[in-house]
């Protein structure tokens, strides 16, 4: 006869082995640095614009200061050139600009300012796309 004890072991073994595979798959996954799909900088800059498609940096780098909470960035992919679309919805959230220049007609910078921190926004064109990069301090 087993063990009493045994089912329940087995169980919290279980949930622990695939909270590990969880977690340890979101760093390995294109999109490690979305922690809440849908919400534009987790949800502080409002609910993310469809035409969006979120990705990450892939630079190793970036995602070890991610994983370690030294940074947070998010990134995202959008059809045409649309530089300061995403920008626009921070300050509408609240978020105050300190400076924005489109530096070149394919590079477009801001920063912006909110109590919880600034926000270094970056759009770039590729091709037919922008890609808009959004960092900051956790």
């Amino acid at each position: 006869m087993p063990h009493p004890a045994l089912p329940v072991l087995s169980l919290l073994a279980l949930v622990g082995v695939g909270t590990y595979a969880a977690t340890e798959l979101r760093w390995r996954s294109p999109a490690y640095c979305i922690e809440r799909r849908g919400q534009l900088w987790n949800g502080e800059a409002g609910v993310l614009p469809t035409a969006y498609r979120p990705q990450c940096p892939a630079s190793a780098s970036y995602r070890a200061e991610v994983r370690r909470g030294e940074t947070r960035v998010e990134q995202y992919v959008t059809s045409g050139w649309r530089p300061d679309e995403l920008a626009a919805q921070f300050k509408a959230q609240g978020f105050r600009e300190l400076d924005a220049e489109l530096i070149n007609p394919g590079l477009y910078e801001a920063i912006l300012e909110k109590a919880s921190g600034k926000v270094y926004y970056l759009a770039t064109r590729q091709g037919d796309t922008t890609e808009v990069t959004i960092n900051g301090a956790r």
